[in-house]
């Protein structure tokens, strides 16, 4: 079994832990947060058992006293890079919570320290493992309704104000490095380089970019991706692409979330195996680790990359706003 530490234990972390006590793989020995409150959760119903984890509230410390396989990063995302090349400098596998970090050098400060240990690195871009996107993903690679024209994405949100760092920008990123990395991630990895991009959105409470708007350009489709924290509305997590002989509408908590509307206007109800994204990245990682497969859908590089879009869109935004 991996011997293994979470270090960011708040509502975040307490869900990967629940994840981590389910894998057969995982010896979940110790858990490290700032706040010693934070130990004193309960657990949910069928989930990791703190007490019988070590508690520490300094990471340099669990690092020390743990000789650990995995460590999962699970903190704040300013504290991402600091945390990932702790773990991988003291021999552990790391696994760290998206987005990667805040600026592309931090992120290569992070595949540089996992090339230099010869350590596995992952980042949780849950959306490469979301059953709803990894069928679509499916769709386009097989050509099941010809090519792909266009794809429209959202994901639109109340602001997060159950903790503090998430409404300082310096801290968070805003919603364009929170929320909209999910999509923009998503897109540049299995969509590739664009020809062209272009970008708008606008500053928010955070001090940062709240609002984005993208729009990628390929030589035989597009892609329009919208992201926001400024809603007041049930949050939007969805998609609409559109192919040759099909349209595909995805909504998160619509019923069904998945249909698919033929050109003679016949829909169709996809049955799929809808198993939890978090637990699948996981068990991903988990298998890499093992040497059991190559990290081909998850690999540092990838996630670098769509952190590297994200910074020109950003820069993009601010320069139309002056």
């Amino acid at each position: 079994m991996l011997k293994t530490g979470i270090v960011g234990y708040g509502s975040l972390g307490h869900m990967h832990a629940d994840n981590a006590a389910k894998n057969p793989d995982i010896d979940l020995v110790c858990v490290c947060d700032i706040r010693e409150s934070q130990f004193a959760v309960k657990a949910r119903k069928n989930g990791f058992d703190i007490g019988g984890a070590r508690t520490y509230t300094d990471c340099g410390d669990m690092l020390e006293k743990e000789n650990l396989d995995l460590l999962m990063v699970i903190a704040p995302t300013y504290l991402h890079e600091k945390f990932t090349v702790m773990g991988l400098e003291a021999g552990a596998n790391v696994f760290c919570e998206k987005p990667m970090s805040l600026t592309s050098g931090a992120c290569r400060n992070m595949t540089d320290a996992a090339k230099r240990t010869g350590k596995n690195l992952m980042t949780g871009q849950c959306i490469r493992f979301w059953t709803e996107y990894e069928y679509l993903q499916t769709l386009m690679e097989n050509g099941t309704y010809g090519r792909m024209t266009s794809l429209i994405m959202r994901r639109i949100s109340r602001y997060p104000t159950w903790a503090d760092w998430f409404m300082d920008s310096e801290l968070s990123g805003g919603a364009a490095t929170d929320l909209h990395i999910h999509d923009v991630d998503w897109a540049r990895w299995l969509l590739g380089e664009p020809v062209w991009f272009g970008a708008s959105g606008a500053y928010g409470k955070t001090g940062g970019i709240d609002e984005a708007n993208l729009v990628l350009q390929y030589e035989h489709a597009s892609a329009s991706i919208r992201a926001s924290w400024n809603s007041y509305a049930p949050f939007d997590m969805s998609y609409e692409a559109y192919f040759e002989n099909a349209t595909v509408l995805y909504r998160e908590g619509a019923s069904p979330s998945l249909r698919i509307i033929l050109p003679d206007r016949t829909e169709i109800v996809p049955q799929i195996e809808k198993r939890d994204a978090y637990e699948k990245e996981l068990e991903y990682f988990v298998s890499v680790i093992k040497g059991e497969r190559k990290n081909t859908k998850c690999d540092p590089a990838s996630a670098l990359e769509g952190i590297e879009l994200l910074e020109k869109e950003i820069e993009m935004i601010k320069g139309n706003l002056k």
